[in-house]
C-alpha cells in the first residue's frame, strides 16, 4: 500500500474512533489522490445520506426555482417553487411525492401547477416502480454523486464522458477542518476540490460545515466549471447548488390520492 494510503488508513482510523468514543477528533485531515478524495468524502457525507429524517433545501445558480425535499423514512415530498419574471415572490411550480403504498408498490407521483412560462397548466400523474421511485426519492443527493464521478466525466467514449481526455494533470484535494477542538460555538468545516493543472476551464469544488456533536452535514456548496466540449452532468459548463439542511423535524409526510390522476409508467 501506498505511503498516503497507510497515512489516509490511519488518519480515518482516528477519526472512526472518535465518532464512537469522547475522544478529540483530529484537528485537521488532509488528503491528496482521486482515490483517497472519495474515501474521505464517503466518510464525512455517510451519516448524512442514510439519514430518513431530514430536510434539504437548495438554490441552483442557473435556475429561477428554489427546492424543498423533506424525507420521512421511505417517503420523500419536492417542492419546486418558481419565480416569475419582475416579481419578487416565489409561487408553487411542482409538488413531487415518492412513496410505497399499501401493497407495497413504489409509486413516484408528480402535480405541475404551470408550465415553463409559468402560465396555469394543472398536470397530475405518477409512474410505479423501483426506477421511478428511485429518481426522485432523496432528489438531492444526485448533486452530491457528482463528486464521486467528477473524474469520468473528463474521460472520452465512456457512459458519462465526452469526446476528449481531460482527466490527466488533474490535482484532487479533501480536508476537514474540526475547529469545534478549539472553540465549542464554531462548527466543523470540509472541503473536496479538483482541478487541472494547465485548464482553467475544468474545476469542481464541494465545502461546507458539519455540526461538531452529529457529525452530521450542516449545508453545502457545490460549485464546477467544464469546457464546452466535455460532458457536463447538469448540461451547463458552469452551475453552483447551495444546500441547508436540518435534521429530526418532519411529521408524517401527507400523500395525494393519486386514483385519478394519469398512470405514466409505461410512457
Amino acid at each position: 500500500m501506498k505511503k498516503g494510503k497507510l497515512m489516509l488508513v490511519s488518519l480515518l482510523s482516528v477519526l472512526s474512533f472518535s465518532l464512537s468514543s469522547c475522544q478529540k477528533k483530529p484537528d485537521h485531515i488532509e488528503v491528496d489522490g482521486l482515490e483517497e478524495m472519495i474515501l474521505l468524502y464517503k466518510k464525512t457525507f455517510n451519516k448524512t445520506f442514510v439519514q430518513d429524517d431530514i430536510t434539504i433545501r437548495w438554490e441552483i445558480l442557473n435556475s429561477e426555482s428554489i427546492f424543498t425535499e423533506r424525507i420521512k423514512g421511505t417517503t420523500s415530498y419536492l417542492l419546486e417553487e418558481r419565480q416569475k419574471k419582475g416579481y419578487s415572490e416565489y409561487i408553487t411550480f411542482r409538488e413531487t411525492w415518492s412513496f410505497i403504498d399499501e401493497k407495497g408498490e413504489m409509486i413516484s407521483a408528480t402535480k405541475t401547477y404551470f408550465d415553463e412560462n409559468l402560465d396555469a397548466k394543472e398536470e397530475m400523474s405518477y409512474k410505479v416502480g423501483s426506477k421511478a421511485y428511485g429518481e426522485t426519492y432523496k432528489t438531492y443527493y444526485k448533486y452530491f454523486i457528482m463528486a464521486e464521478n467528477f473524474d469520468s466525466y473528463l474521460k472520452p467514449n465512456s457512459k458519462e464522458g465526452g469526446e476528449n481526455d481531460y482527466s490527466t494533470d488533474m490535482v484532487y484535494k479533501g480536508e476537514i477542518y474540526n475547529y469545534s477542538n478549539f472553540y465549542n460555538y464554531m462548527d466543523d468545516w470540509y472541503n473536496f476540490s479538483a482541478w487541472h493543472n494547465d485548464n482553467e476551464d475544468i474545476e469542481f469544488d464541494l465545502h461546507g460545515d458539519i455540526y461538531s456533536e452529529t457529525e452530521l452535514v450542516k449545508n453545502a456548496c457545490i460549485h464546477f466549471t467544464f469546457p464546452s466540449e466535455a460532458y457536463s452532468p447538469f448540461d451547463e459548463t458552469h452551475e453552483r447548488f447551495t444546500f441547508k439542511m436540518s435534521y429530526g423535524e418532519n411529521e408524517k409526510i401527507g400523500l395525494p390520492d393519486i386514483s385519478s390522476w394519469k398512470n405514466k409508467t409505461s410512457l
